[in-house]
């Protein structure tokens, strides 16, 4: 690997000269001044970089003269990079040299809409008690702006003994973190357009690129779960649903799901139920028969959660439940829609949050109310903070207004098929 460094003089002396003893964070970024975002991003950070003491460090990929002159003028430092289909080994250029506390990583294709969150973690000296945090990246699916959701992202962490990149593609910070359950999520978001570009032929189609590498990376490392959840993910933007079906298949023949890290078994799930879903609402040829693998994987997954007692599973057996409750509706099976829909709402008690009218209302199996208190404001925080998932994408929140709102739609659907009550009836106040 040629990596080489290549610093301008005059930048490096003008980044000394306003640089202070004692740098908080170091903003890195890789950019191969392809992406016409590039400025959008820089701009977005004008202000974060004046109001904490940072460094700004760029790895150039493979920049023309002019952009690599747009780089210089912005960056404390600007690194050389020969580029060798490895994020991780270009993004460990400015970890390696970085002089600061903290660490954020930001992509040439983002922008952050504001940094203030950002600045107070900073600048009211929170940072000094977490290891790591987390921030929105909102992921366009038109070129329009219209249609987006928002994942978490990880990627701000304290500068701790042996971190480093790990990862072709879909890289991630690997150290050794002791507060796997106090990650704040900052209420920040950057826009992130490069999938829907990609998706619709302007730039590069990523998923045709990623796949490759990240099988690649699942032959050198085949008991690594993360790589075959992030292959889930990008098959099932393609709509490859029965290649999906085979790797899962080989992901779960590989892994004991023992061995698997908790968060990531329940997301590698909930990516090949989605997967099933979308076809299954689509109402192709082989309708029935993916119904039946879909419900069978489920019912395998909803007898495993019962080895799981981390903080957080509700959360996660919670969204199998609407997948549940969904599979079961276009099955006509009443009996498994409102077991799945009532199995729903008691899986809040296995979220960690201490909402005691939630408690309650759930333990007195009076869901209507349950329902509501979820709907609430201060419930919705509660578990904001509670899903923080560090380094991945956030599969939509268990017990958010949206998938509520599906549940709902069951309830009808199996109240108003049955003609008898529920035996835990869905009562109000």
């Amino acid at each position: 690997m040629d990596i080489g460094i290549r610093d301008s003089k005059e930048i490096i002396e003008k980044a000394m000269a306003k640089k202070p003893e004692q740098v908080v964070l170091t903003i890195s970024m890789l950019t191969s001044g392809n992406r016409p975002e590039l400025p959008k991003t820089l701009r977005s950070l004008d202000h974060l970089r004046k109001t904490v003491s940072c460094e700004l460090y760029i790895t150039d990929t493979g920049c023309d003269a002019e952009h690599r002159a747009m780089i210089e003028k912005e960056a404390d430092r600007v690194f050389d990079f020969t580029w060798c289909d490895d994020f991780a080994a270009a993004r460990n250029v400015g970890l390696e040299a970085a002089h600061g506390e903290w660490f954020l990583y930001i992509d040439d294709d983002e922008w952050f809409e504001s940094t203030k969150n950002i600045e107070a973690f900073f600048t009211t000296g929170e940072y000094k008690k977490h290891e790591r945090a987390a921030y929105r990246q909102r992921n366009y699916e038109d070129l329009e702006g219209i249609r987006y959701n928002d994942s978490v992202i990880g990627r701000m962490t304290a500068m701790l003994p042996g971190i480093h990149f790990h990862g072709r593609i879909h890289e991630f910070l690997d150290a050794a973190y002791t507060d796997q359950n106090n990650v704040p999520l900052l209420d920040d978001f950057v826009h992130h357009f490069g999938y829907a570009q990609g998706l619709r032929g302007i730039g590069q189609n990523r998923q045709q690129r990623n796949i490759p590498m990240i099988k690649a990376m699942i032959e050198e490392e085949p008991m690594e779960d993360r790589w075959y959840y992030q292959l889930l993910i990008e098959l099932i933007i393609l709509d490859e649903f029965d290649e999906a079906a085979v790797w899962s298949q080989k992901a779960l023949d590989t892994i004991p799901y023992q061995k698997m890290f908790n968060k990531f078994y329940y997301s590698f799930v909930i990516a090949v139920l989605n997967g099933y879903l979308r076809k299954v609402q689509r109402h192709d040829e082989n309708t029935g028969n993916n119904l039946m693998k879909a419900f069978s994987f489920l019912m395998t997954v909803m007898a495993r959660t019962e080895t799981f007692d981390e903080p957080g599973v509700g959360f996660y057996e919670g969204k199998l439940c609407v997948f549940g409750s969904y599979f079961a509706m276009e099955a006509d099976d009443y009996d498994n829609t409102r077991g799945f829909i009532l199995r729903y709402y008691r899986s809040a008690l296995k979220t960690g949050i201490d909402i005691p009218d939630l408690k309650r209302a759930i333990t007195a199996k009076n869901y209507k109310k349950a329902k509501r208190i979820l709907r609430e404001d201060s419930t919705q925080e509660a578990l904001k903070e509670m899903i923080v998932y560090f380094g991945s994408r956030l599969i939509t929140d268990a017990y958010n207004p949206h998938v509520i709102d599906a549940i709902e739609a069951t309830e009808e659907w199996a109240l108003g098929g049955q003609k008898t009550e529920l035996a835990i009836p869905l009562k109000d106040d």
